[in-house]
């Protein structure tokens, strides 16, 4: 792919001490197969103060999503093999327990016709820009991403705050997706309490050195596993502390901790019952 000298002259631009604390802390995966263009645009990233990962295919991104979160995806709609539309709706399927299918997207192209458009926005993609990128619209962009996640975290405090507390173990509820697998949902309990404790090791150990990304993971995967078994009030409990740590909100997160440790050792004592 081609790349312009606007772009070269895009990276010249001094950004203000401003915009980089406005615009900072947030997670951003690049898939661009051009290593001019890719590393131009995680330097213009970095000094607006995003965190910036590379990948040079759709198959590297596809697999860093499964490893890794991250609160947007900008994708190379061009690349060869696995394209940008192929890592989108790859992850809208669920492309593994440990993606978020709601990911922003942003697709990148040299020649973004109006019918990668209509396209790009079937396949549920944020936007779609053009390259070279104007950094200021793409800056602005993810600033209003960021705001739509911290409005999100928002409003589920006030839902959790003012709903009827959900059951620490919704048994029927679990059963009845299990199609009535009694001794199916009896071993994935055991399971679940064995892997509490260590669950509950690392989110203590990541939230006393204030390690955001080791949170949100470990909090979005454990949820995952509580909703299968209807763990519901535990679940409820991740959920909360996942999304605080996506948005580094510290005073948020120790108090969703506390919180998640009175539902663990809640769950805890009723599968001690259920299993004993």
């Amino acid at each position: 792919m081609s790349i312009s000298k606007n772009l070269f002259q895009n990276a010249n631009k001094s950004i203000s001490p401003a915009a980089l604390n406005e615009k900072s802390c947030q997670r951003i995966l690049l898939a661009e197969d051009c290593p001019v263009t890719s590393l131009t645009i995680k330097e213009m990233l970095q000094r607006y103060g995003y965190d910036v990962t590379v990948t040079h295919n759709g198959n590297e991104a596809l697999q860093t999503l499964q490893n890794s979160q991250f609160d947007c995806a900008l994708l190379d709609l061009e690349m060869p093999m696995v394209d940008g539309f192929e890592v989108c709706r790859r992850l809208r399927s669920g492309l593994s327990d440990t993606c978020d299918q709601s990911l922003p997207v942003i697709g990148i192209s040299s020649h973004p016709s109006s019918l990668l458009r209509k396209l790009a926005s079937k396949i549920g993609m944020h936007e779609l820009l053009q390259k070279p990128l104007d950094f200021d619209i793409l800056a602005d962009i993810l600033q209003s991403i960021k705001k739509q996640s911290e409005h999100m975290v928002c409003e589920t405090t006030k839902i959790i705050d003012n709903q009827t507390p959900p059951e620490i173990l919704d048994k029927k509820a679990a059963l009845e997706r299990l199609a009535g697998a009694e001794e199916l949902y009896l071993d994935l309990l055991r399971k679940i309490r064995d892997l509490l404790p260590q669950k509950h090791r690392i989110i203590a150990d990541a939230v006393d050195t204030d390690d955001f990304k080791t949170v949100e993971i470990t909090a979005h995967n454990l949820a995952s596993s509580l909703g299968t078994v209807g763990a519901q009030q535990c679940m409820s409990a991740a959920k909360m502390l996942c999304l605080n740590a996506r948005t580094k909100n510290a005073e948020g997160i120790r108090s969703s901790y506390h919180n998640f440790l009175k539902t663990l050792e809640n769950l805890l004592a009723r599968l001690n019952d259920e299993l004993n």
